[in-house]
């Protein structure tokens, strides 16, 4: 069970990490006067589109081995990451009326059935949950399990197992 905590809190790490990473970055370039200018990207380098995060991020300087792992990591990972949508009716205390509420979160497939493991406060009190896939369909999911103290939940989605691609552990 804490290899399954500790695979989820790793690709939300990475994920985190390699998005960070893809964001341009431009150097100034100090002048005579002091001042700095932005760099400005070539033409030619704009007209072609990176085909993967590698190329994206290797296309501003070479990636290191850690960096080079990393992005390996998120790119095998990342068809098995759902988003998790949720809806709950609270109370509000103050004037004692009901809203809606909505949240969100991540998860990760564990199986062609459609199993996911998320974190427990991820649901917690939600009475409709959606799963947004790695192809962006979306399916109605529901609880199967899950221990509010160690704050893991398994869920499962009614989706084709064609769409689905399990982590590998």
């Amino acid at each position: 069970m804490k290899r399954v905590i500790a695979l989820c809190v790793f690709t939300g790490v990475i994920g985190l990490a390699v998005g960070m990473g893809l964001a341009e970055r431009e150097e100034p370039i100090p002048t005579a006067m002091g001042k700095a200018h932005a760099v400005q990207p070539a033409a030619d380098a704009a007209l072609k589109e990176p085909t993967s995060w590698a190329d994206r991020i290797g296309a501003q300087r070479p990636l290191t081995v850690e960096e080079q792992t990393n992005v390996s990591v998120y790119e095998h990972a990342n068809p098995s990451v759902v988003n998790i949508n949720t809806r709950s009716v609270q109370i509000d205390h103050f004037f004692g009326m009901q809203r809606e509420a909505e949240g969100t979160g991540s998860g990760a497939l564990l199986d062609r059935d459609g199993h996911i493991i998320t974190n427990y406060h991820v649901i917690d009190g939600a009475n409709q949950i959606e799963i947004n896939l790695a192809s962006n369909k979306s399916y109605p999911a529901v609880l199967v399990g899950g221990d509010k103290e160690q704050d893991i939940a398994v869920l499962k989605v009614d989706a084709p197992a064609a769409e689905l691609t399990p982590i590998t552990l």
